[in-house]
């Protein structure tokens, strides 16, 4: 028994020690522009680590709250109404507290307030983040959308060089040398710009169908418009593309929050375009610890149980296995033949009658012998009879009529009974 309790504990520490080990050395992805993957943010997450930082990835509120110290650049990605008042309060507090928090817009349609289709509770509770901040984000269809993300080229491929050679050296068509080596010339780009004073002036692709409202963008303010509401924040920095803001950073308390139209620009096809790297590395620049959460949404009740309980999960999983292992049925040892053991079918014979005669089968044991001796007493006249079979039998065994009832139709109770039964009969057998 004290064996078993050890080999069980055994198990569990090596269980325990192998999800440690597999939680501590997760594989990350490698993240490559223009290749799908499932962490749209691993480029980013890479550029942190490149640039002696320590991001942390989160994946739901859970992760996400309690909330860090102030020296913790918080990234939070979010969607509508999947974040409580309190969390709100929560992180509006940890703001004013000195914190800095980058987060995006979630856009209203233009369209659909033009059409009376959003009651001004629509609007105060889309984003009711946002909209406690002062902000409100409006999504304008008519806009042209913005382009796809070109694919990035880097030195293990050759297609840039081959297609300079083929159609700008060897080539006379100029045009085709511009469109596959710079691009669609006939599509003008257009990119916000975010000019910080004194210290860079950034280029960005932002969403050019998004534009971000707040009371200090505008001279003059209607106290009753409610896509502008009252705060406590003020404009900091702005990005403006096509005379539409993209980009607010906004001084609430003692910290400040970024706001993007959206956070494209910060993931794997689009990070490497730009000044988007450069504007990550501005707005870390004084963190060491990130904190990006990728949702904010409630997990599942066994995600939630795995990220808090683990340890005592595996362990329980493997004490059930344990159990059941202990407690399954089981058929008997097979045994495989030996070379050296003798193959006389006799033994199987015996082996068989003792399997009959443990399981309670004594007339199967018995009926083959008796279907002889009657098969034999048949072949004499008056065999058939029921009548005559039985004096029959007697007259040519010498045996009494009983003991030749009892050889045919007792079922023996004992070992002893068993052999007397069986030696009656060998003898009607060699009588007939």
């Amino acid at each position: 028994m004290i064996g078993r309790i050890g080999a069980v504990l055994a198990l569990i520490l090596l269980a325990v020690l192998a999800a440690t080990i597999w939680h501590k050395f997760e594989k990350i992805p490698i993240a490559q522009h223009g290749q799908p993957t499932m962490r749209p943010q691993a480029a980013a997450l890479a550029l942190f680590e490149r640039w002696q930082k320590s991001p942390r990835r989160l994946t739901s509120s859970i992760e996400l709250f309690p909330l860090p110290a102030t020296d913790t650049l918080l990234i939070v990605e979010r969607t509508p109404g999947t974040m409580p008042t309190w969390q709100q309060d929560a992180l509006l507090e940890w703001v004013e507290a000195g914190g800095r928090l980058v987060t995006h817009a979630l856009p209203l349609s233009e369209d659909a307030w033009d059409d009376g289709e959003l009651s001004d509770a629509d609007i105060r509770n889309h984003d009711p983040l946002l909209y406690r901040l002062g902000i409100t984000a409006w999504r304008d269809g008519s806009q042209p959308h913005r382009a796809p993300a070109s694919p990035a080229f880097g030195p293990e491929d050759g297609q840039l060089e081959r297609n300079f050679r083929m159609h700008c050296i060897a080539g006379e068509d100029d045009d085709t040398c511009i469109d596959l080596t710079c691009g669609d010339f006939t599509r003008q780009p257009v990119f916000a710009w975010l000019d910080i004073e004194d210290v860079a002036q950034f280029q960005l692709e932002m969403d050019p169908t998004i534009d971000l409202l707040h009371r200090d963008l505008f001279d003059e303010v209607d106290e009753e418009d409610v896509s502008l509401p009252e705060s406590g924040t003020n404009v900091m920095q702005r990005g403006v593309i096509g005379g539409r803001d993209s980009l607010l950073q906004l001084r609430s308390g003692v910290g400040d929050v970024w706001v993007l139209s959206d956070m494209a620009i910060f993931k794997n096809r689009r990070l490497h375009h730009l000044d988007h790297a450069a504007l990550l590395e501005y707005i870390s620049q004084t963190y060491t610890q990130i904190w990006w959460a990728t949702s904010v949404d409630v997990p599942p009740l066994s995600s939630w149980a795995w990220q808090r309980a683990w340890p005592l999960i595996l362990s329980l999983l493997i004490l059930l296995l344990v159990f059941l292992w202990q407690h399954m049925p089981r058929r008997g040892v097979i045994l495989s033949l030996s070379e050296r053991q003798p193959h006389d079918f006799t033994d199987h014979l015996r082996a068989a009658a003792a399997l009959l005669w443990r399981i309670n089968q004594k007339r199967p044991l018995l009926e083959p012998l008796q279907r002889d001796v009657l098969r034999r007493l048949a072949t004499h006249p008056g065999g058939t009879d029921p009548q005559r079979c039985k004096q029959l039998a007697a007259e040519l065994s010498g045996l009494s009529p009983e003991l030749v009832h009892q050889a045919l139709h007792a079922v023996p109770d004992n070992d002893a009974a068993l052999q007397q039964q069986i030696a009656l009969l060998q003898h009607l057998r060699q009588s007939l």
